[in-house]
């Protein structure tokens, strides 16, 4: 089968399923864009025998994903290019996720003009955020996701199928009206790690003047969902103990954010997005690792962070609501702990307990990295795709239904 596999940004287990499918004789062709700045931009891990092509679809500058008016041209404009280098390529198959709805609705318009099955990899759920970000603006933010909504809610239901990452998601598609023989749910994944884990003490903290020090790490975007905020009150707990850096690795708004709030928390470290090829090794300086989601988001969003960082072995500190599916996966493989994201105090207090106490540390990190292992092996979650792939093959054009009949899942195992 010819397949387009298309993302805006460059996501290490979307490139590794694209290689999975391109060693069981699919041609695969991975679409990304370049222009946009995501944690995993430099990480393109694909080689000459995988047997992947690979395409860049560039903007004319890089993507303004903090201004909305400059975004929503820009998306227009990419959703155009991506549009038409899919149709030149012909494919038996679109599978989009990773990606702005715009560019979602202009993909998806080729695809039914040429006859193509689009297969929606529902990530999150766009138009919740961009409700949440636009609510504060008088009359015209009502009207701005009150568009989003429906743009989204169209898309959905017109797709050939969808792949949802989360069973919080699948409620919702439902009431929008599609087909729930049309929605799998295949729960994210990160790739698993070389053998043997990479050390503490690497050459990755020695270049960042890291070896020697207690460290809770944190990688990854910092948007309008995070609060960079629980970043100062992690770097104050500790500020009167030299050995300690609270480390956040990332880029736009909220490490601006934190980069002019920085002042008299000596102990926080503010570096860029890594290289993929140090990506590992920074996890592994880690004696902890930290991620964040406010409240709100916790109904669009799943970061898929934890997942990478359960790969390092190391244990995690989450200021997530504990509805969401991170919090659940995390609290289900052992792995960490669960913070409310609205009680710094709590946060602070479940810091200091774990940076005291290196057993506790030890195996969290071990039930984590086992998780990860009995969970995230590739060739299942390959074979979970192709059985879309067959039932889309034998099914007939999408259909909008009210039915709330159960959904079907594919997630991993507890």
């Amino acid at each position: 089968m010819k397949i387009v596999m298309h993302e805006m940004g460059t996501y290490a287990h979307a490139q590794q399923l694209a290689k999975a499918l391109a060693s069981r004789g699919h041609d695969i062709a991975y679409l990304y864009c370049p222009s946009s700045q995501t944690p995993s931009r430099s990480a393109m891990c694909f080689a000459p025998g995988d047997e992947v092509a690979v395409f860049p679809i560039e903007l004319a500058s890089e993507f303004a994903k903090w201004q909305l008016l400059k975004r929503f041209t820009q998306e227009r404009a990419y959703g155009a290019r991506a549009a038409a280098a899919i149709a030149r390529l012909r494919p038996d198959l679109v599978i989009s996720g990773n990606t702005p709805i715009e560019v979602q609705a202009v993909i998806q318009k080729m695809c039914a003009r040429s006859g193509t099955p689009f297969l929606f990899w529902l990530q999150d759920i766009y138009s919740i955020g961009v409700k949440s970000v636009v609510s504060k603006l008088p009359i015209m933010g009502h009207l701005i996701a009150a568009r989003y909504g429906y743009l989204e809610r169209s898309v959905v239901r017109r797709s050939d199928g969808i792949v949802a990452i989360s069973d919080d998601f699948h409620d919702l598609v439902v009431s929008w009206g599609v087909d729930p023989c049309r929605i799998t749910v295949i729960e994210n994944w990160a790739e698993l790690p070389d053998v043997p884990l990479p050390t503490k003490e690497n050459d990755w903290a020695a270049r960042q003047g890291l070896r020697g020090k207690r460290i809770l790490l944190y990688s990854g975007a910092l948007g309008f969902k995070h609060n960079p905020q629980l970043f100062l009150e992690l770097a104050g707990e500790f500020r009167d103990e030299p050995d300690v850096r609270v480390v956040v690795i990332s880029q736009g708004y909220g490490a601006e954010w934190l980069a002019q709030h920085r002042q008299g928390f000596p102990g926080l470290v503010l570096l860029p997005f890594q290289a993929a090829e140090d990506f590992p090794r920074a996890l592994a300086s880690a004696d902890v690792l930290l991620a964040v989601l406010a409240p709100d988001a916790a109904r669009y969003s799943v970061p898929s962070k934890v997942l990478a960082y359960m790969t390092a072995g190391r244990p995690i500190l989450a200021a997530i609501p504990a509805e969401n599916l991170a919090a659940r996966t995390i609290l289900a493989a052992s792995a960490g702990v669960i913070v409310d994201p609205e009680d710094p105090t709590e946060l602070r207090c479940l810091a200091r307990s774990l940076m005291d106490d290196a057993d506790r540390r030890k195996r969290l990190g071990t039930a984590a990295l086992a998780y990860a292992r009995a969970n995230f092996e590739i060739t299942g979650i390959a074979s979970r795709f192709e059985e879309i792939f067959q039932r889309g093959a034998t099914q007939p054009p999408s259909t909008v239904t009210r039915s709330g009949d159960r959904v079907e899942t594919v997630a991993p195992s507890r």
